[in-house]
């Protein structure tokens, strides 16, 4: 193997010259490198478990055919992405190329490092490099690959809109991870499982939540969880919770509703609520759309001769319901 050492970002440094993009992205990231055009292919750790693409997107075969042949007919391809210790964050489907062509050496950027013994902080930024250079090269990165990339960003301390950016997805998409996240750490700082509620839940709480105090916050995050409230219900508490003066009128508010929802808790812990709002929500949604023709209520009765009486009597039904529902309700305001 032929390896020597290159000062990077100088005027001779091959990378930087014929790969600028690749250079850019590892000196952005402070890693150390060198230029090795005739890497052992057999010192290729293949069981190091480092992966930035879903099991289905490894090397694919049609890939890895479609660079046989370019570089059977001449043609030259990025050199693969390898640590010191044989990791290859970068160039699977290249690698399997050369192993095709039964080529035993292959151009290869190698990070000056270990990735068995490097810190955290050191393999979160080879897995963004890994990223990166996957997003750039030949197939983009599926919607879960993103995911995590970006999660890794994100921990990272990287902003939405450089992330968005460089992935090429909805700022939104990316907003929402990081809300998410944050809403994660949160929880777990305050001893509560990260999956306690749902995704959307998470979002909301990183998102509007994560101000507040966290006691406040942790009442809202049980509250969540034990009672399957819907995206507007969290929006209306925590709004409601912001605007007391106090941690102790939080609680009281917390509480309060714990006590207007005691039954309907009580259900979701038995039973869950499937997904689905709640009958007095779907209620007020359907009353909602009849309340849309207070005035002109000619404009709901049936002509058509065959379904009249049936509808009379839906109509007659559903007024001798809301007569007892309207009595239930005064009763508990």
């Amino acid at each position: 193997m032929s390896s020597k050492a290159l000062t990077t970002g100088g005027n001779e440094d091959i990378v930087m010259k014929r790969w600028p993009f690749i250079a850019k992205e590892i000196l952005d990231l402070r890693l150390p490198y060198f230029y090795d055009p005739e890497y052992e292919r057999a010192n290729i750790d293949r069981k190091s478990g480092f992966q930035v693409r879903d099991g289905d997107h490894i090397a694919p075969k049609d890939g890895i055919i479609k660079i046989a042949e370019m570089l059977k007919a001449g043609a030259s391809v990025p050199p693969i992405l390898m640590t010191r210790d044989g990791v290859m964050p970068d160039g699977n489907t290249r690698d399997g190329a050369y192993g095709l062509l039964e080529w035993p050496r292959i151009p290869a950027i190698v990070l000056d490092l270990n990735y068995q013994q490097a810190d955290e902080h050191i393999k979160r930024k080879i897995y963004i490099l890994a990223a990166t250079l996957n997003a750039k090269n030949g197939q983009g990165l599926t919607e879960s690959e993103v995911h995590r990339a970006a999660t890794e960003m994100l921990a990272d301390g990287y902003n939405v809109t450089e992330i968005a950016k460089r992935f090429g997805v909805k700022l939104w998409t990316i907003q929402n991870l990081k809300f998410k996240l944050e809403a994660r750490l949160r929880l777990a700082k305050l001893g509560l499982p990260e999956d306690m509620v749902s995704e959307t839940m998470l979002v909301i709480l990183g998102n509007q939540g994560i101000k507040l105090n966290n006691q406040p916050f942790e009442d809202v995050a049980k509250i969540i969880a034990d009672s399957g409230l819907r995206r507007e219900e969290v929006l209306d508490l925590i709004k409601e919770i912001k605007e007391a003066s106090s941690d102790e009128v939080a609680a009281e508010i917390i509480s309060q509703r714990r006590e207007d929802w005691d039954e309907r808790i009580h259900e979701h812990k038995q039973k869950g609520n499937g997904g689905k709002a709640v009958p007095s929500a779907q209620l007020r949604k359907a009353l909602g759309y009849v309340l849309k023709y207070e005035g002109d209520e000619e404009l709901l009765v049936e002509t058509t001769r065959s379904k009249m009486q049936e509808h009379l009597s839906i109509v007659e039904r559903s007024i001798v319901i809301l007569s007892e529902l309207a009595s239930y309700q005064k009763r508990r305001i």
